[in-house]
């Protein structure tokens, strides 16, 4: 029976992912229209990776300069600024503000995200949303950290565990966990035995009562 369902957040809880891939072509605009559009088609393909990683690869793959952890983290900052006002406003995914009202009394609730933990948690704090949610993480820590960490706090088995994600990292972390896995959206390439798949979060709670 599941008892904690682990949550992604852009593209899963808020529909903020056009938001980060205008911001990343943004940042990159003085480099240029194609710098700009490989930046933004990259993201686009790797979601649930944090935005430190993705800088580093940007420079050094698609610049190729060399980049300090100091000039990553300034980058990042002003990343952050494109995107914070935008986040709070947009709107929630189909079907989730309902599935976590609904549910957090029913489930232990948990975001994992690669959006840095302080800024995830003034965006939940923001969307007043936070006090649902029995643990909110972020980056530096990956996100199969985040189930690992999940898991000792709360004594969990792997098959009371699942995570709701939108992307082949979210996936990834899941299966690399063995813990159960449902793919939001209209992708349904990924092979793995505890993989579950649903448009959006709109009665999800079937779907969830029936995994065991």
């Amino acid at each position: 029976m599941i008892k904690s369902v682990i949550l992604d957040f852009d593209g899963v809880i808020l529909d903020s992912n056009s938001v980060k891939e205008k911001a990343f072509s943004n940042l990159y605009s003085a480099y240029g229209k194609t710098i700009s559009k490989k930046v933004a088609e990259y993201h686009k393909k790797n979601l649930g990776i944090s935005r430190y990683m993705k800088i580093k690869y940007f420079h050094e793959k698609f610049l190729k300069k060399k980049i300090t952890k100091n000039q990553i983290n300034i980058l990042a900052d002003k990343f952050s600024d494109l995107v914070f006002e935008k986040i709070i406003k947009v709107k929630f995914i189909k079907g989730a503000n309902e599935f976590i009202v609904e549910n957090y009394k029913n489930y232990d609730l948990h975001i994992s995200s690669a959006t840095p933990q302080n800024e995830l948690i003034n965006i939940c704090k923001k969307r007043k949303i936070n006090h649902f949610f029995k643990t909110i993480n972020g980056s530096p820590i990956t996100k199969r950290q985040h189930i690992k960490y999940i898991k000792k706090k709360y004594n969990l088995r792997l098959n009371e565990i699942i995570y709701i994600g939108d992307s082949y990292n979210d996936f990834k972390a899941a299966k690399d966990s063995n813990i159960n896995f449902i793919n939001i959206g209209s992708v349904k390439k990924y092979k793995y035995k505890k993989i579950f798949f649903a448009k959006n979060l709109i009665k999800l709670n079937n779907k969830i009562s029936k995994i065991i």
